[in-house]
């Protein structure tokens, strides 16, 4: 199972509407796409004003579902109507997340 995590950072302009409005449509376009698995995003709740304003992570079956998911027309209108004119700045990882199901802690951080 492969994680894409993402997080944006938009222009000072952007309202908590309009983030609100672009997380509803993360959802409506992962529930078109038949590569996600599982969906989590949401706004930033507002403890530490610096930082990014929406995180989002898509789960996949594999490397080749993320890639699919990439190459997506749902996708792309997705990130060129809402995300790309409103973006400041992205920051975004892949992880393998293993043989371990969701219900395992593997490890314990010192510091988060």
């Amino acid at each position: 199972m492969i994680r894409h995590c993402s997080l944006w950072k938009f222009h000072d302009d952007v309202s908590d509407d309009l983030v609100d409005e672009i997380t509803r449509e993360i959802y409506a376009a992962v529930a078109e796409i038949p590569y996600v698995r599982n969906a989590a995003c949401g706004r930033n709740i507002g403890y530490l004003p610096a930082n990014y304003n929406l995180a989002m992570n898509l789960d996949f079956d594999d490397l080749d579902g993320y890639r699919a998911y990439v190459a997506h027309d749902r996708h792309m209108a997705l990130y060129r109507q809402y995300l790309e004119p409103h973006t400041e700045s992205r920051v975004a990882v892949q992880f393998d997340l293993g043989p371990q199901s969701s219900d395992t802690v593997q490890g314990t951080p010192s510091t988060i």
